[in-house]
């Protein structure tokens, strides 16, 4: 079992300047922005980081995050690009309400003679 922390008002410092709610690919990526622009922050996440890291957190990354991280962030865009399976790998995927529902909301089916790129 996880024991869970809870925080009061005078646990908090008050010099922070940003409180980030979930440790997911976006709250990740915007502590590391906010760190390397001398931004006070917090990240607060439920989950213990042996649970958060189980399955991937983001199924697709959009080209403009991709174009900041290789900016901002090099190691983790270089780092995103080698753990990048092929296209071939996730070529249809569909959003739906389950894994079992023969409707799917949408199919997304992403050409594999253009990898993606940003």
């Amino acid at each position: 079992a996880t024991e869970r922390q809870t925080l009061s008002r005078d646990d908090c410092d008050s010099s922070v300047h940003v409180a980030i709610v979930g440790g997911g690919p976006t709250g990740l990526s915007l502590s590391c922005l906010l760190s390397k622009f001398g931004v006070s922050h917090v990240l607060l996440e439920a989950k213990p980081v042996h649970e958060s890291f189980r399955h991937p957190q983001a199924h697709f990354i959009n080209t403009r995050t991709m174009e900041i991280l290789r900016t901002d962030l090099p190691d983790v865009y270089k780092r995103v690009v080698e753990s990048t399976p092929p296209v071939s790998e996730y070529q249809n995927f569909c959003f739906g309400y389950n894994l079992v529902d023969p409707n799917p909301l949408a199919t997304v089916v992403h050409p594999v003679g253009y990898p993606l790129q940003a």
